[in-house]
Order: C-alpha cells, then sequence, then structure tokens
C-alpha cells in the first residue's frame, strides 16, 4: 500500500494568550471546508500554495541556461530537510539540510528543466515557486512520463509498538458530564536488523499504518482461565442499535437547539478559542492531536494538529482499513516551560495520537484489550514488518456505588453493584434522583450510570454554588438540550492539556482558581473519612504496607479504593508483571490522600500562576521511577546495604517462582513515610539514579533514548506498556501477543534476535548491561576469559558467590551447550536461575 502524504491548510491564528501564532489544521477532510480560511499571499513571495504550513520559502528558482544549472534558495526551520522537486513530473531534484533558517540547492540538468519547482519539508509541508529564466520547452507537465516509483527499502525489518499508559479511560455517554474522550496512544519504532540494528525514520522512507485484528477476549470473573472466545475485534466505536450494539455517543447530534455533536459540545473548550471547530467532527474520526515538537521545537508558536481514525470508519462494522500514524518526534519536548518540565532528544518515535477506540468490540461485548495490527512500509508500499498490541480502553468508574440508591442500581440486571447512596445523606435539600428508568440513556447501565452523574451534578451545585446540573429528572433542560460537562474544564488535568500549555482560563474554562481533577477526586475522597468519621469512616480504607499484608483480601481493598474509580474490578488495569507479582497501586502512588497532594492546593485564594505549589507533586509528571524499587544489580543493592540506605525500605523477599530476591523493593516509598506509620501526605518518591535499571527521564513511558537506553529505543517497546509490564500471568492475554510475536515467548524483549542478526560474541552490551542469552557462542565457554578477569561483571546479576539471583533467571525454556562442541548439554526451565555450577566448578567463591 501507499500513504498519500497530508494536506495542510495554513491558517493565521491570533492566540498571544497560548503563545500560538499559526494552526495548521491537518486531516484528509479539511482541504476542501477550509480552503477559504487560508491567509492570501502575493506568487512572488512564494508562499501561496495550500501545503504552506511554516516558515519554509523559496526566496529564488532560476534557471542559469550557460551552466546548465538550476539554482534555488529559501528560508525554513533549522534542523529540517527541504526536497526539491519537479512539480510537473514529482521527481526528486535534489535535498539539503535547512542551516541558520536558510537552505540552498544547486542542481546541474542535462535534460528537461522543469518550469516550476517545489520545496517540500518530511512531514508533508510544501511551497511552489516558477522558475525564473526556465526554458520554452520546460516541462509543465504536458504531456511528461510519471516519475518512477521509489526503489524498495532494503534489509529485513523488526517494528516495536505499545500504549503509551498501558489503559485508557473514556465514557460511553457524554451528556452528562465526562471525565475523559475516546483517546487512544501508539508509539512505534521500526528497526533495520543487522548486526548493528538501525532506528529508520519518515527520511528512510518509512511509514506506519494500524488497524484492527482479532484477539482473545477473556471472561474478567475468570482472568486466569483460558479465553471465552478469540474472535474479538473492535473496528468502530459506532453504535449498531439495531443490532443491540451501543459504544458510544460521543459523535451523535446533542438535543436541543445547538445542532453540534455531543462530543464537540463537550471538549469544544478545552481547545484555544474556535480551534477545535476548524477541525472535522465525525463518527470513528478522533479529537485533533497537536504535535508538540512542532508547537516548540521546530517553529514555535506553529501549532499542527492531526485526527486518527478508528479503522472500520469507511463502512462500521465491514471495513478494516490501515490508517496512518500521522506524527513522528524526533525530539520532544515534556511541558517545557514548566520548572518540572524537559526535552527528550533523540526520542525518534511514531505516534497515533487520539485514536479513538472504546472497549465494546464489534460483536457487542466488552474487551477493555482489543489489538491493533501495526504495520511498516516503505515509500514503494511493500509491507516491512507487522506486529500485533494492545490499545486498551475501559470505562469502568461506580460512581453509583455511593451517589445512587440500591433501587436505582438494580435498575441495571447485568451488573451486581452493592451501591447505597451514601453521599447523599448529609444533604436532605438536595432532589436526589431514586428512580433509573425516567433518566435518558441508551441501555439500563447507562441510565444508572447517568442518574448517578446527575446526583452528583446536583451535589457539585448545591456545596459549591454552581448550575452544572440539568434541570429536569430525565438529563435534560427546558430547551431539550444536555449539560455535556467535561470536569477538566474546571479542574486542570494535565492528561487532557494535549498542548502542555498549564491551567488556563480562556474559551471559558476556569482551571486556574480551582483544585486540580486529582486534588478533586483523590484528596477529597480520601479525606472524607476524617471529615466524617460516623458517616464516612469506612470508605476508602488504608491498603497497608506489603510486609503487613498477611491474612487480608487485597483484591477488595483495591476495590473500594482505587478500583471504584480506575478500571477496575472487572477491568484490573493493573495487570502484567507486577500486578501478577501482588504489587497494587498503593505500592506505586501511595493512598488516596497523597496522589491528591498536588501543586493546586491554594489555587481557590490564589489562582495560577502565583499559587502553584510546584514543589509539590503534578499529576501526569511526578510519578514512581524504575529505580525507586528496582534500586540495583546484586553489588549495587550489597553497597546500599552497607551504607544503611535500604533501612528503611520494604525489600522483596522472595519472588513469584519462590527463588530468592533481596534486591527489589515492595513500595517507591520509605516505610516510614507510609500513612499508616505516619507519614505525610506529601509523598516522597525513592530514586536511586546510579541504578543500572534507572530510567532515562522522570516518566518511564518516555524513557529509553539516551545513554541509558539500549539504541535509543523505547523502555515500553521492550518492556511493555506502563501498568501492563511484560508478562500478563495468563498466557492467553492479548497483552502477550507483542512479546510472543517478536522473540516466540511472553516477557520482556531478551532475545538478541529480534533486532540482531548475528551472534554478538562476548560483549556486555545488551540492554542494562546484559550479556547474550540463549545458547550463544557467550554460553558455550566463550565467558571464561571475561569471568576470569572480571569476576564482579558476573557477580553482578548472577550472584556473590556465583549461586544465582533473580537477574540470571531463564527468560524461556532453554537447552545449552555446555561446550564449543556441543557435546553436552543442559535442560533449564523458564526461571530457573543460572549458576556457576550448572556447567562448570564455581569460580566466584
Amino acid at each position: 500500500m501507499k500513504i498519500t502524504p497530508k494536506r495542510q491548510i495554513g491558517l493565521l491564528a491570533l492566540l498571544a494568550a497560548f503563545c500560538i501564532s499559526t494552526v495548521t489544521v491537518a486531516g484528509q477532510n479539511t482541504a476542501a471546508g477550509l480552503a477559504d480560511l487560508s491567509p492570501s499571499k502575493s506568487e512572488d513571495d512564494g508562499e501561496n500554495d495550500p501545503g504552506h504550513g511554516n516558515k519554509l520559502s523559496i526566496k529564488e528558482a532560476s534557471w542559469d541556461k550557460e551552466k546548465k544549472r538550476l539554482k534555488t534558495k529559501g528560508k525554513g526551520s533549522d534542523g529540517k530537510t527541504v526536497h526539491l522537486e519537479s512539480v510537473a513530473s514529482g521527481k526528486e531534484l535534489d535535498a539539503t539540510r535547512i542551516r541558520s533558517g536558510k537552505w540552498k540547492i544547486k542542481v546541474n540538468l542535462n535534460d528537461t528543466v522543469p518550469c516550476r519547482v517545489r520545496a517540500r519539508l518530511d512531514n508533508g509541508d510544501f511551497v511552489e515557486r516558477d522558475v525564473k529564466h526556465a526554458p520554452k520547452d520546460c516541462d509543465d507537465g504536458g504531456g511528461s512520463p510519471p516519475p518512477p516509483p521509489p526503489p524498495p527499502v532494503a534489509g529485513d525489518f523488526t517494528v516495536l509498538a505499545a500504549n503509551d499508559l498501558g489503559m485508557h479511560c473514556a465514557d460511553q455517554d457524554y451528556r452528562m458530564f465526562s471525565i475523559l474522550p475516546p483517546y487512544n496512544v501508539m508509539n512505534a519504532q521500526v528497526l533495520r536488523r543487522g548486526k548493528e540494528p538501525q532506528l529508520m525514520t519518515p527520511a528512510d522512507g518509512i511509514q506506519l499504518t494500524y488497524k484492527a485484528v482479532q484477539g482473545n477476549l477473556i471472561d474478567p470473573t475468570r482472568p486466569n482461565l483460558p479465553p471465552i472466545a478469540i474472535n474479538s475485534i473492535t473496528t468502530t466505536n459506532q453504535n449498531d442499535l439495531i443490532s443491540g450494539i451501543y459504544k458510544s455517543n460521543f459523535w451523535d447530534i446533542a438535543s436541543g437547539p445547538t445542532g453540534k455533536a455531543i462530543g464537540f459540545l463537550a471538549y469544544e473548550k478545552l481547545y484555544p478559542p474556535g480551534i477545535l471547530g476548524l477541525f472535522p467532527f465525525e463518527a470513528d474520526l478522533g479529537l485533533p492531536a497537536p504535535n508538540v515538537e512542532e508547537l516548540y521545537l521546530i517553529n514555535p508558536g506553529h501549532l499542527t494538529a492531526e485526527q486518527s481514525e478508528m479503522p472500520g470508519k469507511a463502512d462500521p462494522y465491514n471495513a478494516n482499513d490501515s490508517k496512518p500514524f500521522h506524527a513522528y518526534y524526533q525530539d520532544f519536548p515534556f511541558f517545557i516551560n514548566f520548572p518540572f518540565g524537559y526535552t527528550i532528544r533523540d526520542f525518534r518515535r511514531f505516534a497515533a495520537e487520539g485514536i479513538p477506540t472504546g472497549y465494546i468490540d464489534d460483536q457487542g461485548r466488552t474487551n477493555a484489550y482489543p489489538l491493533m495490527r501495526v504495520q511498516a512500509w516503505d515509500s514503494s508500499g511493500r509491507m516491512l514488518a507487522s506486529l500485533d498490541t494492545v490499545t486498551p480502553v475501559a470505562s469502568e468508574a461506580d460512581c453509583a456505588i455511593c451517589h445512587a440508591s440500591q433501587n436505582v442500581c438494580d435498575y441495571d440486571t447485568t451488573n451486581t453493584l452493592v451501591c447505597d447512596d451514601i453521599a447523599n445523606f448529609k444533604y436532605p435539600g438536595v432532589n436526589f434522583i431514586d428512580d433509573a428508568s425516567v433518566v435518558i440513556g441508551a441501555t439500563p447501565e447507562q441510565q444508572v450510570i447517568n442518574t448517578a452523574k446527575i446526583n452528583i451534578m446536583r451535589l457539585h451545585d448545591s456545596k459549591h454554588g454552581t448550575a452544572i446540573a440539568p434541570l429536569n429528572d430525565d438529563g435534560t433542560n427546558a430547551d431539550g438540550s444536555t449539560p455535556n460537562v467535561v470536569c477538566a474544564n474546571c479542574h486542570y488535568s494535565p492528561a487532557l492539556d494535549l498542548a502542555h500549555l498549564g491551567p488556563t482560563d480562556e474559551n471559558g474554562k476556569e482551571q486556574t482558581q480551582h483544585v486540580s481533577m486529582s486534588r478533586a477526586m483523590h484528596a477529597v475522597h480520601g479525606n472524607l473519612p476524617s471529615v466524617d468519621p460516623n458517616l464516612y469512616g469506612s470508605l476508602f480504607p488504608i491498603m497497608p504496607p506489603p510486609d503487613q499484608r498477611a491474612g487480608l483480601d487485597v483484591d477488595s481493598l483495591l476495590g473500594e479504593t482505587c478500583y471504584n474509580c480506575h478500571p477496575g474490578k472487572r477491568t484490573k488495569c493493573l495487570r502484567g508483571a507486577m500486578g501478577g507479582a501482588g504489587t497494587v497501586c498503593q505500592d506505586c502512588h501511595g493512598q488516596m490522600t497523597q496522589v491528591g497532594d498536588d501543586f493546586t492546593e491554594n489555587f481557590a485564594d490564589v489562582p495560577f500562576p502565583a499559587g502553584a505549589n510546584l514543589n509539590k507533586r503534578v499529576s501526569w509528571a511526578s510519578e514512581p521511577k524504575c529505580q525507586s524499587c528496582h534500586v540495583g544489580d546484586v553489588l549495587q543493592v550489597a553497597q546500599l546495604r552497607n551504607t544503611g540506605q535500604l533501612n528503611d525500605v520494604v525489600v522483596n523477599a522472595v519472588d513469584s517462582l519462590g527463588n530468592p530476591d533481596g534486591l527489589r523493593l515492595q513500595m517507591t516509598y520509605r516505610k516510614s513515610d507510609h500513612i499508616m506509620n505516619g507519614g505525610s501526605t506529601d509523598l516522597a518518591l525513592l530514586d536511586f539514579p546510579n541504578s543500572r535499571f534507572a530510567t532515562t527521564e522522570a516518566l518511564y513511558r518516555l524513557s529509553g533514548a539516551g545513554n541509558k537506553g539500549h539504541g535509543d529505543l523505547s523502555c515500553e517497546n521492550c518492556h511493555g506498556s506502563t501498568h501492563a509490564i511484560w508478562p500478563n500471568n495468563n498466557p492467553f492475554s492479548n497483552d502477550n501477543k507483542a512479546a510472543m510475536d517478536l522473540q516466540g515467548h511472553a516477557g520482556p524483549i531478551i532475545e538478541c534476535s529480534t533486532c540482531h542478526t548475528q551472534d554478538m560474541g562476548i560483549t556486555l552490551d545488551g540492554p542494562h548491561g546484559m550479556h547474550p542469552v540463549g545458547n550463544t557462542r557467550f554460553a558455550r565457554g566463550g565467558h571464561e576469559d571475561l569471568a576470569e578477569h572480571n569476576k564482579d561483571s558476573c557477580r553482578t546479576c548472577h550472584g556473590q558467590n556465583g549461586e544465582g539471583s533473580v537477574l540470571s533467571r531463564v527468560a524461556a525454556d532453554r537447552v545449552l551447550d555446555k561446550d564449543e562442541y556441543g557435546n553436552k548439554t543442559i535442560s533449564l526451565a523458564k526461571g530457573d536461575l543460572v549458576t556457576c555450577t550448572l556447567c562448570h566448578e564455581n569460580k566466584l567463591r
């Protein structure tokens, strides 16, 4: 297949409050509808084309008849590559990099001279100009042969891909209030395999697509058993009400006088004024995703945004079309205008941002872990590599448990929620709804949810003097409209700050004046037991430290805290290696009051920015790091113990297979900082930056580039997504599919052959200083010289005395040759510790 380069429309917008000077709308349907909005320019300045989207220009294009030379020059943004093409034939004449804001290309031509040339950037932006002094027989497109197809990219390739968070959430009904829109993200990298693999970029002619693919459907009540179906696929997020399939009303036209879509009315305020209206708002088309590299690094102030589609958009429930990854980030700026921000150089990732997927598959079944197939192509249309990866999404927030009566919850017979409307007890003057049948909703489940939402909005109005609740009990207002409230319009959420602008009151928002969404949810609810112990004392119990949970029903505790809102009791988004080993949310993030104690505490009295306390937590940015628990290898941990740095932590005693551990921590903070031990709500997270397992950035999902990564590979591409680190304990889990496809077994990518084409020899240059694994030359006696002259290099993972450690476990069943001739072999089962004495005498004692 071949992907046509995107077409962009340049729009001049005066958005000084956002430091945005220009907006570019990109998408397949924007050109015709917005062409009349393009700023007019004179032809002589070379910037009059609809593809113009930044400062790229052609200042000169002329033909030197004597020297038979085409001379061009212009301006643009540093670091970009300019491709000079003949407009008539499409043939590329030459290319160069922009330096000091300028570019120049001279081309000697012995054949046809173009009448007009085009300067094009890799992102699709282009400008054109007539060639001055071009000969009369210049190529104007009249009968010129088409350009030859581009040659295929040579080599063998691997594509690596992962969802950014391990779980996304989205509402189904957006008419009352909503917390998050349908917005999923996949990041990917493509390698040309070899002894030294090469990361590929769009400049190499590489393009990525995604489409839906069938996967397993796991019964949430039997999460460790085989799937109940193997044909679950989610190609569309549109409804098929005739077949009884309800997915979302995000794109439905709202009731009332506006004539606009429900999702548009809800999320228009989150964008700068007038911006969302410039984009098409169609079913299965996601919200615009800003390109932050363009906005902050490449062309500061120029906002470019793209929209991702569901594969079934063209023909819901029938089509499954490949859709492009729109973005490629060479460098990635993360909230760089704030003290906690930073820029990641050599990020080098393709991104599909804002995929509007949902958690109902095409047969109407709940599947929070649908699969997408990521495919890499060259510009000739040849598929280079393919990988199936999860795009997780759920909508499981059980607000009704506290904000609706049992009578309301019983209206939905598909769920068995135990509800007590405890949140309503203290407010007898509020007209709470006790009959879900009168409330609008496409299904009984949505009627119950909307009933709870109306009760929450009426409670909010009573406590805070707002007027957000609908007038009528059915959820409508006098004119038939619905509230369509988005909580983040008033309560700032970095997760929805797609352009990294910070709290703002522009476009009707009130984010600078109110606490954040995290503080409103975590801190307010978490503090209820202390506000009124008699009424709320049993709510949101404290999760004890890992070494004090003997005999406790941890799943039940999790269900009464984090899994009330974060999906959830049925979805169980904390899965993978950590969840399977017994780690719970509070072990990493602290208790609810600690999560909610963030930088917005004083906003009500002192609005942002003066009221921001950036010494406190910033949700989305202040998260545990890998090295908060993975504090080092065998020798590093021994040093930490000797210096007393591990005296106030919970160290994991054994792994899930019963092997002795002693290297990894079970909480990301000190025991004395636990709430049960008198810890403050201002939780300090541990950070051991010298650990060989330390991430390169503050956030795991952004880490991988730089000297602690492995060939600039994303950590998630080798270890799995946040909250879903490979492996998932259930061998049938869709989470395991990517690793299985890449290396033949679940777990982190550890097989060198995934990316390398030769035996790597005797080296410790693998990820985190590893040697090659499996039946390699290293294992067949090649490591002897290294072990004799640098015994500590063995001790780091194989133990002080060669007895093995959790770092020397084999990742899959293996048969190893004991010597270079293969005369003797040894069999190891997955999880066995590799010790010196398995093959020879122990030389480390």
